[in-house]
């Protein structure tokens, strides 16, 4: 058993926007008054054409994974994803007939140089570094391996899932996790069903409704292509042992765009669709009522529960969400309210940073996926008369100042439109009496009052808007975090907060995100802080 090392991790391109998760007012999607309808022509034509052309590709399944390659279950119907972030370190040696040539996917990464480390950020790993009996002897002998012997004649590529220590680089996607099916088919499916659901109460196309509903039966009900409700093999850290056989706290994160699922269907029911039926809804009621039931109730859900940064927000909005389809109003905003009243007073700072996420090697995006999940749960709360948006952290600070915050800050190679939804959200909520977000947003798409987010970011989408800025005790809120850590670092003997699956920050660490000085005011003509 060795000490954990302190790991500095690269960066990958931001992801897009495209699947962003949100929960649009439904009443507001059926019905608007003249002039916002006048004001968002375009972006409602876009959200048909969204619909058309992502339902083209339709339906989707999960359970069509590459042969051989099955969830420890040996159930199809089980959600199966790897964890995205880890990376084997086997390196194993070449087989005699094979050459030079090494099994690919299997060699250990390059040591990186200091330039392509500096100004990341440090995170502990706890994955400990395992050594072959090859590898011990050279060590002891002051001899770096060339490679370790396989095990098997032959060795499968298949068998490193299994034989491999796993070790995490954050931010940094194993090209493998892409080969299976579960991740991007819950993304399209909830994309798809999002925009023609939204088709048919805007235009009353035919087609849009059946879309929408076909894609939801092949996903979730028929038997042969169905989602069990649970998500017990999401994002698998592979490697030998236990944790290689069963999912992560970080599986549930994949879920997440079940939310659009939720929106979908009110918004099916609220426009009437003739397609949506009564055994339908019934079947579909159950499903997420037993779903509700996995997050609630299985350890991976109270694991995620307790989590401190944006995994336990995406957890909560997602457990609004099914819990408000399965009928139990009530418990859907005792859920927001616990949320917003626990979690959420820790995770924005008095400047509105928001330190469990710019501890990360892709801070820009991080900001940006955490309000995400931030306005989503605000959004249906909104829906359901609850009013998050002036709600503050312990630091005085609102979902407002989080997303003023980021436009303050210089996403530096990162993806500065990850940041524009957010915008456009907050803009309607608050208001922009000096054009501010106005100017800034067009900066950084001038298209984009063509776009969806556009239309589904109109004031009157809001019943709890207000253009009152909460927060004003923040000059009088101490910066001192409440540092009340409950994951135990492996190997170290230390409490800190676990971010990804044995990716961990100490207190320390996450402290001068919470105390550090406010950004310079936004400059609305630019998309970053010159000084």
């Amino acid at each position: 058993m060795t000490l954990p090392r302190l790991a500095i991790l690269l960066a990958l391109t931001p992801f897009s926007r495209g699947d962003i998760v949100d929960w649009v007012n439904v009443d507001y999607i059926s019905k608007q008054t003249r002039t916002t309808a006048l004001a968002t022509k375009d972006a409602q034509n876009a959200v048909v054409s969204m619909a058309r052309s992502t339902a083209a590709n339709g339906p989707w399944t999960m359970t069509k994974n590459p042969q051989g390659v099955s969830p420890p279950s040996k159930d199809s119907h089980d959600y199966l994803s790897w964890a995205p972030y880890h990376w084997p370190q086997c390196n194993w040696c070449p087989a005699k007939t094979s050459g030079k040539q090494a099994q690919r996917g299997m060699s250990r990464q390059r040591r990186r140089s200091e330039a392509e480390t500096e100004h990341q950020a440090l995170l502990f790993f706890s994955t400990p570094t395992q050594l072959s009996e090859l590898e011990e002897a050279a060590a002891s002998k002051g001899k770096a391996p060339a490679c370790t012997p396989s095990p098997t004649k032959p060795m499968p590529p298949s068998a490193t899932w299994t034989t491999c220590p796993y070790e995490v680089q954050d931010g940094k996607v194993n090209p493998d996790v892409r080969t299976l099916t579960g991740p991007p088919s819950i993304v399209h499916v909830s994309d798809s069903v999002f925009y023609n659901a939204h088709c048919f109460a805007l235009k009353g196309t035919r087609s849009c409704s059946q879309d929408a509903v076909r894609f939801i039966q092949a996903y979730f009900l028929t038997s042969s292509t169905k989602m069990n409700p649970n998500v017990n093999f999401g994002q698998i850290v592979r490697g030998p042992g236990q944790s290689g056989q069963q999912g992560a706290f970080t599986g549930v994160l994949d879920i997440r765009g079940i939310v659009k699922i939720v929106n979908a269907i009110l918004v099916l029911k609220s426009a009437k669709s003739p397609d949506w039926t009564n055994t339908i809804d019934n079947a579909m009621t159950q499903w997420l009522s037993q779903y509700a039931k996995w997050l609630q109730a299985s350890d991976i859900g109270k694991s995620v529960a307790g989590k401190a940064n944006n995994h336990v927000t995406f957890y909560a909005v997602q457990l609004a969400a099914v819990l408000l389809a399965s009928g139990d109003s009530d418990s859907a905003a005792s859920t927001l309210n616990w949320y917003f009243q626990n979690k959420f007073r820790e995770q924005i700072a008095k400047s509105g940073e928001q330190p469990f996420e710019a501890v990360r090697t892709r801070p820009f995006h991080y900001r940006c996926f955490h309000l995400e999940g931030l306005i989503a749960a605000a959004k249906l709360g909104d829906w359901l008369g609850l009013n998050f948006w002036q709600a503050t952290s312990k630091y005085g600070a609102t979902i407002q100042d989080a997303v003023d915050f980021t436009m303050r800050v210089d996403p530096k190679d990162e993806d500065a439109t990850e940041l524009l939804p957010h915008v456009a959200a907050i803009a309607a909520v608050y208001g922009d009496p000096k054009g501010s977000y106005a100017k800034f947003m067009k900066n950084l798409d001038s298209g984009y009052q063509k776009e969806p987010v556009w239309f589904y970011n109109q004031r009157e989408a809001f019943t709890q808007a207000s253009g009152r800025k909460a927060g004003n005790t923040r000059d009088a809120a101490t910066c001192n975090p409440t540092c009340k850590p409950t994951d135990l670092i492996p190997f170290l003997q230390e409490y800190g907060f676990e971010l990804e699956s044995g990716l961990y920050v100490t207190c320390g660490m996450v402290a001068p995100y919470f105390c550090a000085d406010d950004l310079p005011s936004v400059d609305s003509n630019s998309t970053s802080v010159d000084g």
